[in-house]
């Protein structure tokens, strides 16, 4: 399949064939040998600036959390109760501690304690830490 997908690349055209867009094979293709296999960008340090900050976004197909704790550590959630399967956050963006910010888990970063959902209880710890770049 490598070389079929080769071919729908023109580089020095600068032209790529929409079958790359449209094709559940190469979507699939993507999604094994890319989102799975190497660093994703999953925000700017500017997005998330303060403390309690948060942005939800994809890795592939699994909605993510991240989050800037009380300390200034960002970290990164699967954005979904691993025992219930509930969304932990349903805003795309904005500061734990505003009152429109609902993050489904608690505490919240600010207070010092771990996430907990606050359906089933149970604890939720960060799946990744932040790698910031100089």
């Amino acid at each position: 399949m490598t070389a079929e997908i080769a071919g729908l690349v023109d580089s020095k055209q600068g032209m790529i064939s929409r079958r790359i867009f449209i094709e559940p094979e190469i979507y699939e293709a993507e999604l094994q040998r890319i989102f799975t296999r190497c660093w994703l960008f999953l925000c700017h340090d500017s997005q998330i600036p303060r403390p309690g900050d948060f942005l939800t976004t994809y890795m592939g197909e699994d909605p993510v959390l991240v989050v800037r704790d009380s300390a200034g550590t960002v970290g990164a959630f699967l954005n979904v109760c691993r025992h219930r399967g509930n969304r932990l956050c349903r805003a795309d963006d904005g500061n734990a501690e505003a009152s429109s910010a609902r993050i489904t888990a608690g505490p919240t970063p600010m207070t010092g304690g771990s996430l907990a959902c606050q359906t089933c209880a149970r604890p939720i710890t960060a799946n990744w830490t932040a790698t910031a770049l100089a």
